[in-house]
């Protein structure tokens, strides 16, 4: 689906009865956008897990809640720099 800039697709759907994985790359979401998606067609999420975020993967080393300081290479890429301190 192309909205101008923003795009979204699903990838790797896994169906196992009722319920489904789906892994979906959002650039630019909105409020809740995956789940009114969803719900336009007829489907409920019940679980969401955010696994990046501007180009920077997530440390599954971390606990629900948990952060940590970023490196000097992830505050280079969110300011959009295009090489690595």
């Amino acid at each position: 689906i192309l909205y101008g800039k923003k795009e979204s697709f699903a990838r790797n759907i896994i169906k196992s009865g009722s319920i489904s994985e789906v892994e979906i790359t959002v650039c630019e979401g909105k409020y809740h956008q995956i789940k009114r998606m969803f719900e336009a067609v007829g489907m409920k999420v019940v679980y969401l897990k955010r696994i990046s975020f501007g180009g920077i993967i997530l440390d599954d080393n971390l606990a629900l809640g948990q952060c940590r300081q970023l490196t000097e290479d992830e505050i280079s890429i969110l300011k959009g720099n295009n090489y690595v301190i």
